[in-house]
């Protein structure tokens, strides 16, 4: 059982299709910052809605079960 707050955890609101990249990091254990990072090298898929930089659940479940690209 993963423990509330821990890398793995999904946050409530699971079925969202849209992430935050703090909630996307948390759940893969990464920084914010790296995530950022790998969202401008093109490693990792994400949309921008406005100023907000948003993570798709589909990516998110690639990025877990697969790593970067």
């Amino acid at each position: 059982m993963t423990a509330v707050g821990s890398p793995g955890h999904v946050p409530e609101g699971a079925g969202r299709r849209l992430w935050s990249i703090d909630d996307t990091a948390h759940t893969l254990g990464i920084s914010s910052r790296h995530l950022r990072d790998l969202v401008s090298q093109g490693k990792v898929r994400a949309v921008r809605l406005g100023r907000r930089v948003l993570v798709p659940r589909d990516e998110l479940d690639r990025v877990a079960k697969e790593g970067v690209r």
